[in-house]
């Protein structure tokens, strides 16, 4: 497990994500989810804006970086999960052989599957948890592995001082978030959405991120962890907050959520099971899912080449006991 940033990850994710999102826009979709937006904004995202701002302003164009913009979120996962296993790479990557490439792809899309499939092409046909963008890239990706990711290791390269500027002029609040970070990871009961990485994958070396602040991504043996979904989860020693309380109350305010941990009450199910069940498309699933998630109240693990969902009981128990104390003291 790491306690540093990973500068070519980071600068991969930068050069992915910029510019920087537009504050109202983020700050609107934060409302959505029942935090005080505006609040938010100013007490955590405000470094983040300035980290953007600054890469953007030396960062350095090339059709790696172009090609970048363009990837679905869970191919750019399989490109960073490849940096992070083969750093040597950008140095080094006209030595690597196409079957070296390929076997690494290979890896890093299968590996955490259960079901046996022979290659990339039969796994693509069969997941209908992916989008068809997403298909499309990492068949790409698949048969032209080596001239793609050639530009997407030139354009890490390239950028990797505009990254090293942007890291600086933000040194002290992520140093503070790494130290936070170091805690919770060393932490004998990880809390919150701390426990995610591990539910998909026990073995996973937790990357922390600044770049991506409130995601997480894990490919292979790897987790992606942004330093700021801390502030998006409670602690479940901790007495519920008017924050937390606005979240959960968000996340039970359909009655199509309310229907999906309904149907977990018997038993833990993946997510094409949870869509028979309740009438919905995997897609809705998918988008409800996050707000269960971000409130605490479903708990996720990959077993059998699938991603199960379960109810969080203890969490569903405090968010009452927590909100009835809270309303009523």
């Amino acid at each position: 497990m790491s306690n540093q940033l990973n500068p070519q990850v980071e600068t991969l994710f930068l050069l992915w994500n910029c510019p920087w999102e537009d504050k109202e826009a983020i700050i609107s979709e934060l409302e959505k989810e029942g935090f005080s937006g505006r609040e938010f904004y100013q007490r955590h995202l405000l470094p983040i804006e300035t980290y953007y701002q600054i890469f953007s302003e030396n960062m350095m164009s090339c059709s790696g970086a172009d090609y970048l913009k363009e990837l679905d979120i869970v191919a750019l996962s399989v490109y960073a999960g490849m940096l992070t296993e083969h750093p040597d790479w950008l140095e080094n990557f006209s030595g690597i052989s196409d079957h070296e490439v390929s076997d690494c792809i290979e890896k890093m899309i299968l590996s955490d599957l259960e079901e046996g499939y022979d290659d990339v092409f039969d796994y693509l046909e069969e997941a209908q948890e992916l989008s068809e963008k997403a298909k499309w890239q990492l068949i790409v990706l698949q048969h032209r592995g080596k001239e793609v990711l050639s530009q997407i290791l030139e354009a890490v390269k390239l950028n990797l001082p505009a990254y090293e500027k942007a890291a600086a002029a933000i040194e002290n609040e992520i140093n503070s978030l790494m130290e936070q970070f170091g805690q919770s990871l060393n932490a004998s009961d990880k809390t919150g959405l701390m426990r995610l990485p591990g539910q998909l994958n026990p073995d996973a070396v937790i990357i922390p991120t600044l770049a991506l602040p409130m995601a997480i991504l894990v490919v292979s043996q790897i987790g992606f962890y942004g330093l700021l979904c801390s502030k998006l989860s409670p602690d479940s020693a901790s007495e519920i907050t008017k924050e937390e309380l606005l979240v959960g109350a968000k996340a039970l305010s359909e009655k199509s959520k309310l229907e999906i941990l309904l149907c977990l009450k018997e038993k833990s199910r993946y997510s094409l099971e949870i869509a028979e069940l309740v009438g919905l498309t995997p897609a809705t699933v998918s988008h409800h899912m996050n707000s269960l998630l971000g409130a605490g109240f479903v708990e996720f693990e990959r077993r059998e080449g699938k991603v199960f969902y379960k109810l969080a009981e203890d969490a569903v128990k405090r968010f009452f006991t927590g909100g009835g104390r809270l309303l009523l003291r």
